[in-house]
């Protein structure tokens, strides 16, 4: 089993895992994962595995998938799907981030989608209407939130160069 890191669900790759890798995606079958990390907490918690099915075909919004980047594994939620000159990017977020990933994850960056959870001998099967419905609701959560950070952020950098500005024409009047 390869862990998926320790700090934001990610890992530093090795070549030899980049070979691995390559096969999983040429094989289209499933891998076992272990999860570290606590990025998408509260559905996937350190010491759980996920079974990755090895495809870039057919990913819908709400999917978790695991994606290479920047020589790490990332495993996050597909919140929506952008297509760009016959080419898809995937707007993704971990569910307890506040932000979204930037860039876009490209679609040749995908190792793959998880199709169950597992942890102390239970299974919970992603692909069931139950869990569909679920991860819709936490994915229009996740938007909404992303959204929200976006404008705080974009809200306080207005108030802090206005602020900033005041100050420093009062300075110049001294």
């Amino acid at each position: 089993m390869i862990e998926i890191g320790k700090a934001n669900q990610e890992t530093p790759v090795s070549k030899t895992v980049y070979s691995l890798m390559d096969k999983w995606i040429r094989s289209e079958k499933s891998n076992e994962l272990d999860v570290s990390g606590n990025s998408m907490k509260p559905l996937l918690n350190e010491g759980m595995q996920v079974v990755v099915e090895h495809r870039r075909s057919s990913i819908k919004t709400g999917d978790i998938i695991i994606y290479l980047r920047n020589n790490r594994l990332i495993l996050h939620r597909v919140l929506r799907i952008i297509i760009q000159k016959s080419s898809k990017r995937f707007l993704t977020k971990g569910d307890s981030a506040m932000s979204f990933d930037k860039p876009l994850v490209s679609q040749n960056e995908i190792i793959g989608v998880v199709n169950s959870i597992s942890n102390d001998n239970k299974t919970i099967d992603l692909k069931k209407w139950q869990w569909r419905s679920i991860s819709w609701i936490i994915t229009m959560g996740s938007l909404l939130i992303g959204t929200l950070t976006g404008y705080v952020a974009l809200i306080f950098n207005i108030l802090f160069q206005s602020r900033a500005d005041g100050v420093n024409s009062k300075n110049k009047d001294l």
